[in-house]
């Protein structure tokens, strides 16, 4: 297609990583989960059994926020070094999709690693409404910094503060509301079809 590294960017269950698998999928390109990177860098340098991999939500609950953080700038750091050097192979094929990175929900707040990503590839915010979010959420069980008294204020808290973020860094604004997987796939591509080539700004 035209860019070589694309970051899909959004609050937790907007679909980054779904939509990053199929878009994959379709154009040919590599994915990765920065969620997967996380859990991998634990297990190698600090779980007392590698053996057992811990999902980022019981690495974040046992370890803090501050811990959590700098693994996930680690991982961050990894996947930058992953698209340079796609960047440098496919010199050749300038035109070709190289990789797909789904970062993290919660990546709006690690403001080193929002820096690191900066100029880093084509970023694209996936926007959805609160509640519909909110519901997703829900479904799957409330993660550590929403349990306790109010969760859907706190998640209204952190919806405001992390979306002023991500418009902020994004290249593209891909709104999906009322769109279902399919669609927003479809919408995904052509908003890359149609971007520049040329990205790497805080917006």
């Amino acid at each position: 297609m035209m860019h070589n590294c694309i970051l899909l960017m959004g609050i937790k269950n907007s679909g980054k990583s779904s939509l990053g698998r199929r878009l994959a999928s379709r154009t040919g390109a590599s994915f990765i989960d920065l969620d997967d990177i996380i859990e991998d860098i634990f297990s190698e340098e600090y779980a007392s059994n590698p053996r057992v991999k811990q999902r980022c939500r019981e690495i974040y609950r046992n370890q803090g926020k501050d811990f959590f953080h700098d693994l996930e700038l680690q991982a961050v750091l990894r996947i930058s070094e992953i698209c340079l050097q796609v960047n440098n192979d496919s010199a050749d094929t300038p035109d070709a999709l190289g990789t797909v990175v789904a970062l993290g929900g919660g990546i709006a707040d690690n403001n080193l690693a929002m820096k690191e990503l900066q100029n880093l590839g084509l970023k694209i915010f996936l926007e959805n409404e609160a509640g519909t979010l909110f519901s997703r959420i829900q479904r799957q069980g409330l993660p550590p910094f929403l349990e306790g008294k109010d969760p859907y204020g706190k998640f209204l808290s952190l919806f405001d503060r992390r979306t002023k973020v991500y418009r902020n860094y994004a290249d593209i604004i891909l709104n999906l509301s009322g769109r279902d997987l399919n669609n927003s796939l479809e919408a995904l591509i052509n908003s890359i079809k149609e971007s520049p080539k040329e990205h790497g700004h805080a917006g």
